[in-house]
């Protein structure tokens, strides 16, 4: 008998683990990503998740690709959920993105979940800190997540948890702001044959995840050829 509930105490751990699939490792996240990650946190307005364009939602989950290029996330739209319903749903999703990088769960609700060498344990994002963009783009910087310039990420409306192309994160005007949207490529094209394939890759990252539209791409692509 205790061999036997030794065996259903084993089973039920891996099971556990098999569908936690939590990210551990060294993460770093691409711009992109970072900025769908902000978007995340805020319960970004999406017709496909929510009944009204200007609805926030409760975030559910987010995963993330190794290389940190992919995501995918689900928000919660009722008044319970049960995750794990949704973690392989995701991971799925996220890989079919990510060209054979692995993803994994990087947070559950608004507690990144991902370990590494800084962030041994879950840390939680407060709601109240939603009213500072900045501030949360710093936690996950600090926690290591994120290494280029955040005061360079798009600003975020509270109220509508939508992209505020006309400001940085830090509230500052900024006309060649970073658009996840629309972006803008107005620089003359001077990198190398490797910054161009993977400029290519995020174009059609956002163009499978449907932040960008056919028409879109192919303009973004043709100036980034160009």
């Amino acid at each position: 008998m205790r061999k036997f509930l030794g065996i259903v105490v084993l089973t039920l751990l891996l099971n556990s683990n098999a569908y936690a699939k939590v990210g551990n490792g060294e993460l770093k996240l691409s711009q992109s990503t970072m900025v769908k990650l902000m978007l995340y946190m805020y319960g970004a307005s999406n017709p496909k998740y929510s009944d009204g364009a200007n609805k926030k939602n409760k975030p559910m989950l987010m995963v993330i690709s190794v290389d940190g290029k992919s995501s995918y996330y689900y928000y919660c739209a009722y008044t319970r959920c049960t995750e794990k319903n949704y973690v392989y749903k995701a991971i799925k999703g996220c890989e079919k993105l990510s060209n054979g990088s692995p993803c994994y769960l990087f947070a559950k609700k608004r507690s990144i979940k991902w370990k590494n060498s800084i962030n041994t344990k879950s840390t939680n994002i407060k709601k109240k800190l939603l009213k500072e963009p900045y501030q949360i783009a710093k936690i996950i910087q600090d926690l290591g997540f994120y290494d280029d310039d955040i005061s360079k990420l798009p600003g975020i409306d509270y109220d509508t948890a939508k992209l505020d192309d006309s400001t940085t994160i830090t509230g500052k005007n900024d006309a060649n702001n970073f658009s996840l949207k629309k972006p803008k490529i107005t620089k003359k094209i001077t990198q190398s044959d490797d910054d161009i394939v993977s400029k290519l890759k995020d174009l059609k990252e956002l163009l499978d995840s449907g932040v960008l539209t056919k028409e879109e791409f192919e303009k973004a692509k043709k100036k980034l050829l160009n």
